[in-house]
């Protein structure tokens, strides 16, 4: 099996990263187009994809970052935590849709199997508190014999 020469793999690599970009914002386009009629499997479909496209974008910046040197790597960073940011961002809207789309159908629910209108309330999403003991913890000196106690 033959190497790749390191310019040909960062060609390729770069290759592939501009395809996942596109992908990311071809799916956060169709996602930021939806409306309240759409399905919510088209919004877990299209999320999906998009999670998916996220995942492989962290890869191939990964693979590509190793590759860099120090000043390509600052400038391409930006770029690259720039696409990551708004595909996350489109992630995080979709799944607040949809859990807001769930929410709404839930209430709407009749429960008790009466053909009597009933009133529908909306239901918010439910957050919980806990209150943790406080610990005390001893600062630690900096001497590298204690550390294991610390």
């Amino acid at each position: 099996m033959t190497t790749e020469e390191p310019a040909v793999k960062m060609h390729n690599l770069k290759r592939r990263r501009a395809r996942e970009w596109a992908n990311a914002t071809r799916f956060s386009t169709l996602l930021d187009g939806f409306d309240d009629s759409t399905s919510l499997d088209d919004f877990e479909h299209y999320r999906g994809r998009l999670q998916d496209t996220l995942d492989r974008l962290i890869s191939l910046d990964d693979a590509i970052h190793e590759l860099l040197s120090h000043g390509e790597y600052e400038e391409d960073i930006k770029a690259c935590e720039e696409y990551i940011d708004k595909t996350k961002r489109a992630i995080q809207t979709a799944s607040r849709r949809m859990d807001n789309d769930l929410s709404a159908s839930t209430a709407r629910l009749n429960i008790h199997g009466s053909t009597q209108p009933t009133a529908t309330v909306p239901i918010g999403p439910v957050t919980h508190s806990v209150k943790l003991p406080a610990i005390k913890l001893e600062p630690f000196a900096g001497n590298v014999e204690t550390w294991s106690r610390f």
